[in-house]
């Protein structure tokens, strides 16, 4: 006779490693986007998730719960305009996790009704234990005084997210320099957001990876000429602003993701030497000034992603681009115009033009003309993968290719056919509307 055992007779060692699964499945990251990565989670003050809610069950638990400092390692704070009512609760929390690490990510209104002092003490008495640290604040006020903040030996990321810039009294419009975070050993990933780097003291020489979203064209070299032990750095949505541009060599700088709405990658590269760089993310690539850039960088790119302008690309130079990148194995281009058509030509008839290349994403473009000849744009594209597919060495076929605007497109029953071959071959092929064509 089968013999059952009561969830509430199970070894206290058992029911935590089963607690400490409840709060990463209820908390695990969300995948956000293929460019920004996995958005984290983390556990809150609500008694309605766990680990809160885990002590709500009955007192062996709760006992249990408050008694596993794994569990209270990580929180997530939203403070209220009554700050007061939050510190004594986080203070429990933090407490429980008795001499581990903490991850904290703190949303603070600085124009609540009552004074920050509190919460700047709770954060003084566990600021030793910081390892991972995220404000988001608006404005900043005193929550950057520096005998406030305390010793952060153990911090080795930090996110600071401020006010965006249409708020008045966010961080772009603070007139002071925060100096809290100046002394931080182990500290290598910083991220910032609607913030100057000049209004941060930062032990910048030691960062190997930074992140930052709406700054000038001349914070971004700042910040490169601040930081030049940086391996990944991303700029989001900056911006243009005269400036210095002494940047030295940048020697350990493996990723440079340059995203903004206009074009202003080409200001940043045309000041950078990066020979160690592997991963490019820009916008448009001026000619003369990419040429120069990899003339002066002789970097061995293996990633790149770019924007096409219509009016800016040649056929003629798509060898000019691309010649000089024999070791690249993925590209993805954006925004592409007619003129476009001819890389796949490129990529068909000469077997040294990208030799290495085995992923090929082309983004949308909702402004790319109809081609004239559907029928001989869609043939030219199958007859592409055919040839990348055969004649190469395994390493070096393409093995992904991605055409996600098709406008002008007429495929047929046949092309579908070989297009099947070459998936059932091992190639991962998305070419939309290429689902209708066996019709």
């Amino acid at each position: 006779m089968a013999s059952t055992i009561s969830v509430l007779d199970l070894p206290p060692e058992i029911t935590s490693v089963i607690f400490l699964h409840c709060v990463l499945d209820e908390c695990g990251p969300v995948r956000r986007s293929e460019e920004y990565g996995p958005e984290r989670r983390f556990p809150t003050l609500s008694e309605e998730l766990a680990p809160l809610l885990l002590g709500r069950i009955c007192r062996r638990w709760r006992s249990i719960a408050w008694s596993t400092p794994e569990l209270w390692t990580m929180v997530e704070v939203d403070c209220p305009l009554c700050i007061d009512d939050v510190v004594p609760h986080l203070e429990r929390w933090l407490l429980r996790a008795g001499s581990l690490p903490l991850t904290l990510d703190i949303h603070y209104d600085a124009l609540s009704h009552t004074s920050s002092d509190a919460l700047l003490r709770l954060l003084q008495r566990h600021s030793a234990r910081f390892q991972d640290l995220t404000l988001n604040i608006t404005p900043p006020d005193d929550l950057f005084r520096n005998e406030m903040v305390g010793a952060l030996p153990a911090l080795k990321k930090f996110d600071l997210i401020g006010a965006t810039i249409q708020y008045s009294g966010g961080l772009q419009d603070w007139d002071g320099t925060i100096t809290a975070f100046k002394v931080a050993p182990k500290l290598r990933d910083v991220c910032f957001m609607n913030l100057s780097p000049s209004k941060i003291d930062l032990p910048w020489g030691q960062l190997t990876t930074f992140r930052a979203e709406s700054i000038t064209v001349a914070e971004c070299l700042l910040v490169l000429s601040l930081a030049p032990g940086l391996v990944t750095c991303r700029f989001d949505s900056f911006h243009d602003a005269s400036g210095p541009a002494a940047v030295p060599p940048l020697l350990h700088l493996k990723s440079l993701i340059l995203q903004s709405e206009f074009n202003y990658s080409t200001d940043v590269l045309k000041h950078l030497t990066t020979p160690t760089l592997v991963h490019l993310d820009a916008g448009e690539l001026e000619l003369d000034i990419w040429s120069a850039f990899l003339t002066r960088s002789q970097c061995v790119l293996d990633r790149l992603a770019f924007t096409d302008d219509p009016a800016m690309y040649r056929p003629v130079t798509y060898r000019q681009y691309f010649d000089a990148l024999p070791s690249l194995s993925e590209l993805k281009v954006r925004q592409v115009g007619q003129s476009f058509y001819e890389l796949f030509r490129l990529l068909k008839a000469c077997p040294l033009f990208l030799p290495n290349l085995k992923s090929f994403t082309d983004g949308v473009d909702l402004y790319r003309p109809w081609h004239k000849n559907g029928a001989e744009l869609a043939q030219l594209v199958i007859e592409m993968l055919e040839a990348r597919r055969r004649g190469a060495a395994d390493n070096t076929r393409l093995e992904k290719f991605d055409l996600h605007e098709t406008r002008g497109f007429v495929g047929s029953s046949r092309l579908a056919e070989r297009l099947r071959v070459l998936v059932d071959g091992g190639m991962k092929i998305h070419i939309e509307g290429s689902e209708s064509w066996g019709r």
